[in-house]
């Protein structure tokens, strides 16, 4: 910034994480910070800490301490600071914007080569979080080592021996250490152990430890939102709208509670939701149009006495969905066809008194399933890892999802967004499942597949018609369709006119929807 004595660093690429030193014995402003005489500040990057490293020249114990002041407080939402001993975290806390705090005094047992540091991370908003520092190591003899003292005074304090100023975590300077082989060795291990684990997310109760969030607490308003703009403590409840009769929370975070409460025979939402639900899973449409909305604003039922009575039936039966299943299955309702019937259509276009069945278009796990089946390709094992290509032949249940993949196969045929909470499917027709249906190596494969099999199934002609339209569609070919598959497949049919053929029924209408 042209301004003498104020030194400043950088990482190769980009702006932040950065240092700025004041060597100066006055303060100096530049850019919207003034920083105070022999002062640094660091910034993180927008995903990467700031970090000072101080490496233990000693064997014993040291004490730890520091201060932190924002030094740009005009805008930014604040830090998270640590100070960690190797990879163990000593003492970690959040700094509000234009807010200071005390790093207190640790005791920690060090040998040569130890690593202590302190990290600066970003919160959410990382912009303008230039942070004043100090961070000081005192040992049991009265040796005292001084970042600011270091950085600003140069050799005096040993820097590039004892102090560092990194990019990330301190933790991950290990060259110099004289345990580096010892800790590369570790870290080996530990790889081998991770690459045979398998990983669930998962949540604790309790808080953040180490942290002012740790236990449980009563939480206070946040007005408009806002985390720095707190009203009055509110006790832990649930919304009087939903629950009138509030269940008493005496300890914990009340989540037993509230699952209690949810799953209560008393509570007559929860079973009028899920039998809802399951309903619009064999129907296409639930007794409720809006399962995620039973207020006012929502569609009211078109049967409501049917959704008391199954939502009865599902308690009684002990919540049991397999029983729901049955139940459902077993209707007239459900085992009609989907052709309207007489004036059907005309008086009751939207099919709200089930005169008919639904029709159902396959969904997108539904239709690559099938296609492997009468491919004779699907491998039905169960759990397991996902598999991360499409062309593998398992379920599509155990297809790798990837919430930023908007192009995937499913996303293509109206696959349940990753990122949201889906209530309904939606079914859009459009040209690049076509294209898919035509040209993607899965479907190929599978026509491929399909035409083998139907001819090792089957020499002649015809009798391998019929069992291409049994194993498709579960019924004999018509005379119509018998008459086409002669057009399509010609005199004297190769293996690629049949693999063709096999191609266009999998592409078919009657494939993709159950009528």
């Amino acid at each position: 910034a042209g301004k003498p004595g104020l030194i400043s660093w950088k990482g190769r690429g980009a702006e932040n994480p950065s240092l700025v030193i004041n060597t100066t014995d006055a303060p100096v402003a530049f850019s919207t910070i003034k920083l105070p005489a022999r002062a640094i500040a660091v910034h993180p990057g927008p995903k990467v800490a700031a970090t000072a490293v101080w490496r233990s020249p000693v064997a014993g114990t040291v004490r730890v301490s520091g201060r932190l002041q924002d030094a740009d407080p005009n805008c930014g939402d604040g830090i998270v600071w640590l100070v960690k001993h190797g990879e163990k975290t000593l003492r970690t806390a959040e700094m509000n914007n234009a807010a200071s705090a005390d790093v207190e005094e640790i005791s920690v047992a060090v040998q040569p080569g130890d690593l202590l540091q302190l990290s600066i991370r970003p919160r959410a908003e990382y912009t303008c979080d230039t942070t004043q520092i100090d961070f000081v190591i005192r040992d049991e003899r009265g040796a005292k080592w001084d970042l600011r003292e270091a950085l600003v005074g140069g050799a005096a304090q040993g820097l590039n021996d004892v102090w560092w100023l990194c990019s990330g975590e301190g933790s991950q300077l290990g060259k110099d250490n004289p345990r580096a082989k010892e800790l590369a060795a570790e870290r080996k291990q530990l790889d081998e152990r991770l690459a045979q684990t398998d990983y669930a997310q998962g949540m604790l109760e309790g808080g953040i430890p180490q942290t002012r969030y740790v236990g449980f607490h009563d939480a206070a308003v946040h007005k408009r939102g806002r985390y720095d703009s707190l009203g009055d403590m509110v006790p832990r409840a649930f919304p009087a709208l939903l629950a009138k009769e509030q269940p008493v929370i005496r300890e914990g975070s009340g989540r037993l509670e509230l699952a209690r409460w949810i799953a209560s025979a008393d509570n007559p939402l929860t079973a009028r939701v899920m039998v809802n639900r399951i309903w619009q899973h064999h129907f296409g449409e639930g007794l409720v149009r809006t399962p995620n909305n039973f207020g006012k604003l929502g569609t009211p039922p078109t049967h409501p006495e049917l959704l008391d009575a199954l939502a009865s039936e599902f308690i009684r039966s002990g919540w049991s969905v397999k029983q729901m299943h049955r139940l459902i299955m077993g209707t007239a309702a459900y085992q009609r066809s989907a052709t309207p019937v007489g004036q059907a259509s005309q008086r009751d276009a939207e099919n709200k008194l089930l005169s008919h069945q639904h029709r159902h278009r396959l969904t997108a796990e539904e239709l690559r399933d099938a296609m492997l089946r009468v491919a004779g390709r699907l491998d039905e094992s169960l759990g397991g890892k996902s598999a991360p290509d499409i062309l593998a032949p398992r379920r599509t249940l155990y297809l790798t999802t990837i919430r930023s993949d908007r192009a995937g196969f499913q996303m293509l045929f109206d696959g349940a967004d990753p990122t949201a909470i889906v209530e309904k499917r939606t079914e859009a027709t459009v040209a690049p499942q076509s294209l898919f249906l035509l040209n993607h190596p899965f479907t190929l494969a599978q026509a491929e597949a399909l035409s083998a099999a139907a001819a090792k199934a089957c020499d002649d002609s015809k009798e391998r018609t019929r069992w291409l339209w049994q194993r498709i569609f579960q019924r004999a070919p018509s005379p119509a369709d018998t008459a086409l598959a002669a057009r399509a497949l010609g005199d004297a049919p190769d293996a690629a006119r049949w693999t063709a053929f096999c191609q266009m029924l999998l592409c078919s209408n009657e494939f993709s929807y159950v009528d």
